[in-house]
């Protein structure tokens, strides 16, 4: 038994390696014979135990619930996640179906026994750290930054449109319980259990089991049990909506009223973009608010439409793709260099008397300079420092050079370039100065 669970644990530790059978001892002892102190949570369908390794290397075990399995389900799952592979996806590592005889005693109180077949049956998938999506989008969760959030949404869209286009996989129960974030905030889709495969050419299925979680289940898919890549797009508005507003709350679409509907969602809009540009003009350091901004009421307007009753009208997940791609490469207008406009003036302003002066000086320069003279400019000589802002964090310092990325162009001109390194020694020598007074 030890070599077999020394050449399991190595199979295991390569990332490439094809899911694979995986024996119930095995499975015992990495997750110390089930354990409540091994387990990592619970749903509907069976429990998610942490199976460690002896390399230290952990996966998830999900162990189903013995009364609620079905053969043909199960089978189904196993297919749909073997040839499946991408980065927003949660990898499959194995399964374990195993199958015993026992002798039960019968529930009359007779004493007698009989023998009957207990079925074990086991997903094991990558361990996902960062817990569900659900753990961290609620109206609460300030923490959350916006450009997080904008990256979750993306994320979880080219997942879809990989299960959709590559695999041809309705997943039938999108929701952010069933979104996994790993440590670096990025979302992997999981739970199969409800999944249909469709063949080749086909584009929908009727059902009679219309099984999922109300509130993202598709209309047409819950009166009709028809089931198409539009059922999914459904969930994935519902999904954005919470991601963006920390609720699953939106308009009613009023079919006998469309003026109605769009007052409802203009005011909606309204709402959701005013909190946001609190939120970036009250928390924010360093960002690109525009931009944000832009990319807040992208994600409303195409959640709006993935929502809609009328599954005809919703777009594709590769519409919603295009449409955010789009939004990614427009340029905001700026008033000002990015040093400037970034920046959190009221902090600087509250420091003391000598930041004052300086941020007047800098205030003064700035006006001989043209909009068109840029940060891009700037970053490339050593001297260009500005005063280093007293609430500095690893953070903000991130966004900030994001920002200033962001915003940077190509070099007009040796003329520019001089004028503006002028700028930034005078800028200097005035820092000194007032230090030294």
């Amino acid at each position: 038994m030890t070599s077999l669970h020394d050449e399991l644990e190595k199979k295991l530790q390569d990332p490439n390696a094809t899911p694979m059978s995986l024996p119930l001892e095995f499975l015992k002892t990495i997750t110390c014979d089930f354990s409540t102190e091994s387990e990592l949570g619970r749903g509907g369908y069976g429990v998610v135990y942490k199976g460690v390794l002896r390399s230290g290397k952990i996966i998830a075990v999900k162990k189903l619930f013995e009364t609620l399995l079905k053969h043909e389900a199960f089978q189904n799952e196993i297919s749909f996640l073997m040839g499946i592979k991408h980065q927003n996806v949660v990898q499959f590592v194995g399964y374990c179906a195993e199958s015993k005889w026992e002798a039960i005693e019968q529930p009359s109180g007779s004493g007698r026994h009989i023998l009957a077949e207990i079925q074990k049956r086991l997903l094991c998938f990558e361990y996902v750290s960062n817990k569900s999506l659900d753990r961290h989008i609620a109206d609460r969760s300030l923490d959350l930054e916006w450009n997080i959030r904008y990256k979750i949404i993306i994320g979880i869209c080219n997942g879809l449109y990989f299960l959709h286009e590559e695999c041809r996989i309705i997943h039938l129960d999108l929701k952010p319980e069933n979104i996994l974030m790993d440590s670096n905030m990025n979302p992997k889709i999981a739970d199969f259990g409800l999944s249909r495969l469709f063949r080749e050419q086909q584009s929908k299925v009727f059902t009679d089991n219309r099984a999922g979680t109300r509130g993202y289940m598709a209309p047409e898919y819950i009166n009709q049990g028809l089931i198409t890549k539009k059922a999914d797009i459904f969930s994935l508005g519902v999904i954005i909506i919470e991601i963006v507003t920390g609720r699953r709350e939106y308009p009613n679409f009023q079919l006998d009223s469309p003026e109605s509907t769009a007052t409802s969602c203009q005011h909606f809009m309204e709402e959701v973009l005013g909190s946001w540009r609190y939120k970036f003009e009250s928390r924010v350091k360093f960002i690109s608010m525009e931009k944000y901004i832009q990319q807040v009421k992208e994600c409303i307007s195409i959640a709006l439409k993935c929502v809609d009753p009328g599954m005809e009208k919703r777009p594709t997940v590769k519409d919603v793709i295009q449409v955010l791609n789009a939004v990614d490469k427009v340029e905001v207008s700026k008033e000002l260099p990015s040093e400037m406009q970034c920046m959190d003036k009221s902090q600087v302003l509250d420091t003391n008397a000598s930041n004052e002066h300086i941020l007047h000086s800098i205030t003064e320069d700035m006006s001989n300079i043209k909009t068109g003279d840029t940060v891009g400019e700037v970053k490339k000589s050593q001297d260009c420092l500005l005063p280093t802002p007293l609430w500095t964090s690893s953070t903000s310092s991130q966004t900030h050079q994001e920002a200033a990325k962001e915003s940077s162009e190509p070099q007009q001109s040796s003329d520019k370039t001089s004028e503006i390194k002028k700028w930034h020694l005078r800028l200097k020598r005035r820092a000194v100065k007032t230090r030294a007074s």
